[in-house]
């Protein structure tokens, strides 16, 4: 170096400065921080879904195989926590992990399955770009306070009833197509059909061990009216004339808590405790797919009204949305923070619900692949989710276009708190709350709408709530219904009124 200064071996280093301790402020942090990022680690970390290739793992690691009283879903608990302090693989694992990051992997399917995905795609491209037009060139978008208007107007006199369910607490409670009848499941292992103005039980079946957790409606008129999961890992399929099971669909080796028919009406979908989701035939009443691809139990799985996407949710606390035409995962939704319990699509087919243990739901949009926004839906956990719907018959193609007329413009909710809200579809705010059950609400679901016509499809009756509880009761809400005259009414009023203000927080029918 020329010129004056000094060089890099003049500068003096003096060693002997105090290193100050961190406060105790500081430590916590440093604590906090470290926590956060074991379980960011714990959570991405992969385990064997086999019972017996999890327990030689833990063989290998020299930990013991089993512990009194622990399950499967404890035992790989245990083997995440013990990978996640080794960094997360065992030695001869980081060969085949660093494959699996530079590929994806595919598993084999039947025959079958290829043609399935072809019939699928074969039924899902029109309604697909049928809706897509619609949205792209309808010219009568509803605002928030038409909407708001629409959905309060039916539920603006509201009696509720209650009835004793059992003695175990009422898991899931599923309207029929027709809304004339709903089902309610028991961790009895019962499942009862009740009509929906008198609440009088007309047809009780017996098919399940315990936990009736999966109740779904088929719209088609064939044999199957419903089907159901249960503790014991089948899958029941029932004709309501007959208090025992058509036939069953064994393959799940863990408790069965959601199951949902395809749009195509062939199909099932089943999520299981046991990581996978399943598809299922009908006629055969063979499994099509085993998806895995969640790292716990999974509680949700739900079907796009196109049925070519299917979501599916468990205790992991992710969320996944796959294209059954193709069989790859095309979305996560990663950004709750306790497990999810229920998902259900809206009628555009884009938007898809999640509701969580962490008391919230989030609304995915599908399109911008993000949360599109999130509602802070209870004080305790969000147990089911529904997005309200007419009936299938009724989006109807109208003067050669799709009309989707107050389709899907609200939701509703149930929680740990006891409470069912009812919920805006296009602000996301709340319309109504109404007290259902002084524990845990543990189910909720909406009727399907009835088209008013006069001339053109005008709106949606919404008419009926039902809730069951964990003090093994359910709850009915009637809504007064409407006249053309009233509807006539409510639309002077719309014009002539700027601002609808909406009822929040209500009670209603303790």
């Amino acid at each position: 170096m020329s010129g004056p200064g000094i060089t890099f071996d003049q500068i003096p280093v003096d060693t002997s400065l105090p290193i100050r301790a961190l406060s105790k402020t500081q430590q916590a942090a440093a604590q906090l921080t470290a926590a956060l990022s074991q379980r960011a680690l714990t959570k991405n970390i992969a385990v064997p879904t086999d019972d017996l290739k999890v327990r030689q793992k833990l063989r290998e690691l020299g930990e013991p195989v089993t512990f009194f009283g622990e399950g499967p879903a404890e035992r790989r608990d245990r083997l995440r926590n013990l990978l996640a302090r080794s960094d997360g693989v065992l030695p001869e694992q980081q060969t085949i992990r660093e494959d699996e990051e530079e590929e994806e992997y595919y598993t084999p399917g039947v025959q079958e399955l290829l043609a399935t995905r072809r019939e699928i795609a074969e039924y899902s491209l029109p309604r697909h770009f049928s809706v897509f037009h619609f949205l792209l060139t309808s010219q009568s978008t509803q605002t928030p306070r038409k909407t708001n208007s629409g959905i309060k107007t039916p539920t603006r006199k509201i009696d509720c009833t209650s009835k004793n369910c059992g003695d175990r607490p009422v898991a899931i409670v599923r309207f029929s197509p027709d809304s004339n009848s709903f089902a309610a499941g028991s961790w009895s292992g019962t499942i009862k059909l009740f009509n929906s103005d008198t609440l009088e039980e007309w047809r009780l079946l017996k098919g399940h061990d315990g936990y009736v957790g999966g109740i779904d409606w088929s719209y088609s008129t064939g044999n199957v009216e419903l089907a159901s999961g249960g503790g014991e890992g089948d899958i029941c399929l029932w004709n309501t004339q007959q208090d025992t099971p058509l036939s069953r669909l064994k393959g799940h080796t863990a408790r069965v808590c959601k199951v949902v028919f395809h749009p195509l009406k062939q199909y099932i979908l089943s999520a299981s405790f046991d990581t996978t989701f399943r598809l299922w035939d009908l006629e055969t009443s063979s499994e099509l797919l085993l998806q895995d691809g969640h790292s716990d139990r999974i509680f949700a799985v739900s079907c796009s009204p196109d049925g070519s996407l299917v979501s599916s949710g468990g205790t992991d606390a992710v969320g996944r949305i796959w294209d059954l035409r193709t069989g790859r995962g095309i979305m996560i939704l990663d950004g709750h923070s306790a497990a999810i319990h229920s998902m259900d699509w809206s009628v555009t087919g884009y938007q898809v619900a999640t509701a969580s243990a962490d008391g919230t739901i989030k609304i995915w949009d599908v399109r911008k692949v993000a949360c599109g926004a999130t509602i802070a839906a209870s004080t305790s956990s969000v147990s089911d989710v529904r997005f309200y719907k007419t009936l299938e018959e009724e989006v109807l193609v109208k003067d050669g276009q799709v009309r989707l007329p107050w389709n899907g413009t609200a939701l509703v909710s149930s929680g740990y708190d006891g409470i069912v809200k009812i919920w805006s579809a296009d602000s996301w705010s709340l319309i109504k709350s109404l007290r259902a059950h002084e524990s845990k609400c543990m189910s909720v679901d909406i009727s399907n709408g009835l088209i008013i016509l006069y001339g053109r499809l005008l709106m949606s009756d919404m008419r009926r709530l039902v809730a069951s509880g964990y003090d093994r009761t359910i709850k009915v809400w009637h809504a007064e219904a409407e006249t053309v005259e009233d509807v006539q009414m409510e639309e002077m009023k719309l014009e002539k009124t700027p601002e609808i203000e909406i009822d929040e927080d209500m009670d209603v029918g303790e």
